[in-house]
């Protein structure tokens, strides 16, 4: 969009290839890009609604604006159901133009507000919106409503989950609706299969506090930041505190270790030290000076590494990095070509189901 407009940034593109460009130029190319990106979106939210006041995509042969953006503009569905309730809400209150173009508000904000927003409480709810997590602005808006009874916790075996079609896209904006798990018949053998078990309940918001905050510090080992994995390691470490059987285990594993002499483990007395000590964010520095402070992927690094002489039990030689700044501290101190080697042989182990 924006055809008529003069992006330097964008211009800039025909001249010359991004990789001729400093690392400065870069930086200020993609700033004037994003500005410009907010500028569009906002060009084209007011396109959208004037499109739809018009009644255009009726008279172009289209049943709906939201076919149209999907066949004519090619929009993904998501994507074209967020642009129209965005226009459609910004149309009617036209603060959201400056919203987003400030980057105040998201689309997805926006367009999750649009449903709720009434005369009555379109100013207290876009004040209160502005700066929040999509997350916050779901919260926010769920509070409007009240809430149904909860349903009672339930576990139960699903069987193999079949292939699921395409969904139908008839109606505008249709919720998309998942077919329920087939449960295994009563009495039925389980297969190894099979044996995969649907755990349903509800809980207080705090405890999605914990979770969404257990999912960012553990980014690093479950990427993915399944819930699966988040309630499977939160087990694994309850029962490491209650379970009789694992404690033993697990001392017997520090004996050994001890008897071994030099370990990679580090030790948690200093992990703690180095957590406190880092404030709980990555401990980069860029060259400028910067430091990096992510607060997810974080993992423990040797300064000097632990296959060069590094020691484990000392919290000076120990720092908090996200992965990306721990990998990059890695090519740079072993080369790309080793790092890409090791990262292979542990992802072939993996498959294998080799336990590294």
């Amino acid at each position: 969009m924006n055809r008529g407009g003069t992006n330097p940034a964008a211009q800039s593109y025909g001249r010359m290839k991004l990789t001729t460009f400093t690392d400065e130029e870069l930086v200020s190319s993609i700033k004037s890009l994003v500005a410009n990106e907010c500028g569009c979106l906002v060009s084209i939210l007011k396109h959208l609604a004037e499109f739809e006041n018009r009644k255009l995509a009726d008279r172009k042969g289209f049943p709906s604006l939201f076919d149209y953006c999907v066949r004519e503009l090619h929009y993904a569905h998501g994507e074209a159901a967020r642009r129209i309730r965005a226009a459609r809400a910004a149309d009617k209150y036209p603060i959201f133009y400056r919203l987003l173009e400030r980057g105040s508000l998201s689309l997805t904000a926006v367009s999750t507000l649009e449903p709720h927003l009434k005369w009555s409480n379109s100013r207290k709810l876009i004040r209160s919106s502005i700066g929040l997590s999509t997350r916050e602005i779901e919260a926010l808006v769920a509070s409007l409503t009240p809430s149904p009874a909860a349903p009672a916790e339930r576990i139960r075996y699903l069987a193999v989950d079949p292939p699921v079609a395409p969904p139908a896209v008839d109606a505008l904006f249709a919720p998309a609706v998942e077919p329920a798990p087939s449960p295994v018949a009563e009495g039925a053998p389980i297969t190894n299969a099979a044996r995969r078990v649907q755990f349903s309940f509800t809980a207080d918001e705090s405890l999605l506090r914990d979770v969404e905050r257990a999912k960012e510090l553990s980014r690093h080992k479950w990427p993915g930041g399944k819930l699966e994995d988040v309630f499977a390691g939160a087990i694994k470490l309850l029962l490491e505190k209650i379970d009789p059987d694992i404690r033993n285990r697990r001392k017997e594993r520090a004996r050994r270790l001890a008897a071994g002499g030099r370990s990679r483990n580090i030790p948690q007395d200093v992990k703690n030290e180095v957590w406190r000590r880092d404030g709980g964010r990555c401990a980069f520095k860029a060259g400028d000076g910067r430091v990096c402070g992510a607060r997810v992927n974080l993992e423990f690094d040797h300064i000097l590494p632990w296959a060069l002489g590094g020691a484990s039990g000392e919290s000076a030689n120990v720092r908090l990095l996200c992965r990306a700044h721990n990998d990059l501290e890695a090519r740079r101190i072993f080369g790309g070509a080793t790092i890409d080697a090791a990262v292979a042989r542990r992802e072939g182990a993996l498959r294998r189901g080799v336990k590294i």
